[in-house]
């Protein structure tokens, strides 16, 4: 399967499809519809060169408004280049402020009408699919750099030959994937001047193809998993329905996804960049960049929060079962050759760094070989590369264990995280100044503001709303479904509890009767109602409130959701184990509850950021079919949901009394 064709053809669908939703919006919803009350006339006062004047009612930064004054600057500026005037007066004509607008002329502040800046969020949706693909890449290199520097610390003669076995094997294998096309056009000629029938020719032609087929490497498998994620994020039917409104919320996960993307490669000013554009988007951002921050600060500091899933990939090991393999399945002596020429200079390599890898590994050695407790040494590379190179080293304090390296002991993984930062604090502080001078600036303005809201303080006061995690753990468990109810994810699910039941089943009894204990005492307690939520009823939210969540006639009815809230904060962290180490996770679920926790309103589109990262760390099945069903069926269930909700808020309108206009349903 070609995918980068897969991928331009999803992104061409998404343009056709958006715009045709666009149009039917506009023409349905011509004017400002619910929040965009508050931002359509707020960009249009920059749009008139008014920026000082602000909306008391707006909650967020103006960080939107200068996107969208650029944005439609550059609009405006293309389409009279052009000379496209009637089409610059049609889109002004969709303001009130230009009713009488011809081609003659069209001025800038009337461009900026409800139909141009919801474009703005449609043109960010269509973009955050290939943004989602290359930041899902990089992550995955990401984890499978850190898999190598891990295996890099052993310093063994045979990981040293695996090692450079493996670097020129992907080499050599990079180069193959792209003549892969070419071999798959062309074949080897193998049977079309032979055999008399043309069944036997096929047949010949057919075995050729099938010897010369490159065998399908870790890294088509990774893009194809990015993919899959990419088409599901976009397709998410929160981020997609807001793309065809005014909000922030398009803007906001676009800005934090380009974030992780940077954080992921290492360019830290452009991520410090990026953090900042999020921030003025959004406030509640700044959570995200300080799990960038975490994220990027302890794979530079040697504590993994990622797990690598290939088994064998550019950066993994290389058996001599794999260069087998390899080798039949090109079935060419040119494979051939080049195998055995990538062994002899690794091995030739392998001779010449023996010596030095054994002086300088011998220390290591002797430690780990030593008891537990004593100091050891971590190799850290002078550019943080996953080749695992010689560099500094320092000592770790004796508490330090494996399983904190590891990641897997979190106390004290986030203590040996603390000690290594001071022991490398000035390198540390060169690599980290930017994102530290984003974080820092951003205190200062709540301390200054009083506040992380910019208006309507008295609707969103911070509040101590702990259902909101378990909400989100519930919304995301069903949307993944198909994905957790895989066998590779179900199975592995069903054992590892059958083992722990087996094992210890007074203290699986202890931890069940525990979690369910506090799961009854948080629904009971912090089960909030905002008054927005209990009055306005053009959000979905509010039927699923009252009908499900907390009925009135029945308000006990929440309490048979705690099985649902239980078996998904199990499902969704089995999963994410796979991917992620305890300590990834801890700084995930730590940042997802510091965005939640504190808004007092139950808004689904609140779960888009953390959503995209939990999505962006999910692991799909393994097996091919398998995969490609369960995903299949999640991206059938979001483009359902997409319908039935762009149907129910074009379609369905209803009236107020007392009110004029129309009332339509929305997330």
């Amino acid at each position: 399967m070609d995918l980068k064709w897969v991928r331009r053809r999803v992104t061409e669908a998404l343009l056709v499809s958006g715009a045709v939703v666009a149009c039917l919006v506009n023409h349905h919803v011509p004017q400002p519809y619910m929040d965009e009350i508050f931002h359509v006339p707020q960009t249009q006062q920059y749009c008139s060169g008014d920026l000082l004047t602000w909306h008391p009612l707006i909650t967020t930064l103006p960080g939107l408004y200068y996107l969208a004054l650029g944005y439609v600057g550059l609009q405006y500026a293309l389409l009279y280049v052009l000379g496209i005037e009637k089409a610059a007066a049609y889109v002004a004509s969709t303001s009130d402020a230009m009713s009488g607008a011809t081609s003659a002329g069209v001025p800038f502040a009337s461009f900026c009408s409800p139909f141009m800046l919801r474009s703005l969020n449609l043109l960010l949706l269509v973009l955050s699919f290939p943004l989602f693909h290359s930041t899902a890449r990089a992550a995955a290199r990401a984890a499978a750099g850190a898999a190598a520097t891990a295996r890099s610390k052993k310093g063994s003669k045979t990981s040293s030959r695996s090692r450079g076995v493996s670097a020129l094997l992907h080499r050599y294998e990079t180069l193959y994937d792209t003549r892969k096309e070419t071999r798959d056009d062309t074949g080897d000629g193998t049977g079309d001047d032979t055999g008399d029938g043309t069944q036997d020719d096929t047949t010949n032609n057919g075995q050729a193809d099938a010897q010369n087929r490159p065998a399908r490497t870790s890294w088509d498998a990774v893009d194809e998993d990015c993919t899959w994620r990419a088409a599901m994020f976009v397709l998410f039917p929160l981020h997609w329905f807001f793309g065809f409104l005014y909000y922030t919320d398009v803007a906001s996960s676009v800005a934090v996804l380009a974030m992780m993307r940077c954080v992921y490669k290492r360019q830290h000013y452009l991520a410090a960049l990026l953090a900042t554009g999020s921030i003025f988007i959004r406030q509640t951002n700044a959570v995200w960049a300080f799990f960038a921050l975490c994220v990027s600060a302890s794979r530079f500091l040697g504590l993994p929060t990622q797990v690598s899933q290939r088994a064998e990939g550019r950066e993994g090991r290389c058996s001599a079962e794999t260069l087998q393999n390899a080798e039949k399945k090109e079935g060419g002596e040119g494979r051939s050759s080049a195998v055995e020429s990538a062994q002899r200079l690794a091995a030739r390599t392998s001779e010449r760094t023996e010596g030095r890898e054994g002086s300088e590994g011998s220390e290591g050695r002797e430690g780990s070989e030593g008891s537990e407790g004593k100091s050891s040494e971590l190799a850290l590379s002078s550019n943080n590369n996953s080749t695992g190179r010689k560099g500094r080293t320092f000592s770790d304090p004796s508490w330090a264990t494996d399983a904190a390296a590891r990641g897997e002991d979190v106390p004290r993984a986030l203590l040996l995280l603390l000690h290594r930062a001071w022991a490398e604090r000035w390198k540390f502080l060169r690599t980290f100044l930017p994102l530290l001078a984003v974080l820092a600036a951003f205190f200062i303005f709540v301390r200054v503001n009083g506040g992380i809201v910019v208006g309507a303080r008295t609707e969103h006061r911070l509040s101590p709303h702990l259902m909101q995690p378990l909400y989100f753990a519930a919304f995301s468990a069903l949307s993944l479904s198909p994905l957790l109810l895989a066998p590779s994810s179900l199975l592995p699910l069903l054992a590892s509890t059958s083992r722990s039941l087996r094992s210890s089943p007074s203290r699986c009894l202890f931890l069940t009767l525990l979690v369910s204990s506090l799961l009854f005492l948080t629904i009971k307690n912090f089960s909030l109602a905002h008054p927005y939520l209990l009055a306005d009823n053009r959000h979905h939210t509010f039927y699923i409130w009252r009908r499900l969540v907390q009925p009135a006639h029945n308000p006990s009815q929440r309490f048979l959701l705690l099985p649902l809230y239980g078996l998904s904060l199990l499902a969704l962290s089995h999963a994410l184990r796979r991917t992620m180490t305890p300590l990834g996770l801890f700084f995930f679920a730590a940042a997802t509850a510091a965005v939640l926790v504190p808004s007092p309103l139950l808004e689904f589109r609140y779960f888009i950021p953390p959503f995209m990262l939990l999505l962006l760390h999910f692991p799909l099945p393994q097996k091919l079919l398998e995969k490609r069903i369960a995903c299949t069926l999640v991206l059938i269930a979001f483009v359902a949901v997409d319908t039935v909700t762009m149907a129910l808020f074009l379609f369905r309108p209803f009236k107020w009394e007392g009110e004029e206009g129309w009332q339509r349903f929305l997330w």
